[in-house]
């Protein structure tokens, strides 16, 4: 699981097909919650979401937009969620989109 501390996020699924997991409102509880998306999808969450994606079947192909941008090797780019850090993570809200 990671979070994106400094940046909102739109991800659509260009090929494949997995598994969107993130903590539901992750300020209060720790139920982890998944969402089935596919080619043609888009999931848009604001920063501070701990989430992750699983790809079972094979392959998955996603673009990713993040603003504001950062370089993949930033350290602002992603953090790394410990289990013991999930409380300080809260207002998750999570719209998801079929293309």
């Amino acid at each position: 699981m990671h979070v994106h501390e400094f940046s909102d996020r739109l991800l659509v699924v260009t090929s494949g097909l997995s598994l969107f997991h993130y903590l539901a409102d992750a300020g209060k509880s720790r139920e982890l919650r998944s969402v089935v998306v596919e080619a043609g999808d888009a999931v848009l969450f604001t920063r501070g979401v701990v989430h992750t994606f699983t790809a079972p079947l094979g392959d998955l192909t996603l673009l990713s937009y993040h603003a504001p941008f950062f370089e993949f090797d930033d350290a602002r780019q992603f953090t790394v969620v410990e289990l013991g850090r999930i409380g300080r993570f809260a207002g998750c809200r999570i719209p998801v989109g079929r293309g």
